[in-house]
């Protein structure tokens, strides 16, 4: 079986995944949630914490994304 392997640190490899699952992960979770609240026709005080939550994991796991390419990738090459 194949592993993913991008950087030569097995750290680096993990939090890079980790944080690109997390990202697209938590991208898809926010659209079917709202494609739900929409459907449903649905509003209320909880949701909109949910959305809040959601929408601050994305951009959390978006910047740490970016943080760990931008300063991972020229020092592991």
């Amino acid at each position: 079986m194949n592993k993913i392997r991008i950087y030569k640190n097995t750290f680096w490899n993990y939090c890079f995944l980790i944080s690109l699952y997390g990202f697209l992960g938590s991208i898809a979770l926010y659209l079917i949630f709202w494609a739900l609240v929409i459907l449903l026709n649905i509003t209320s005080l909880i949701l909109n914490i949910i959305a809040t939550i959601l929408g601050f994991v994305m951009i959390f796991s978006f910047v740490s994304f970016v943080i760990i390419t931008i300063l991972v990738v020229p020092r592991d090459v």
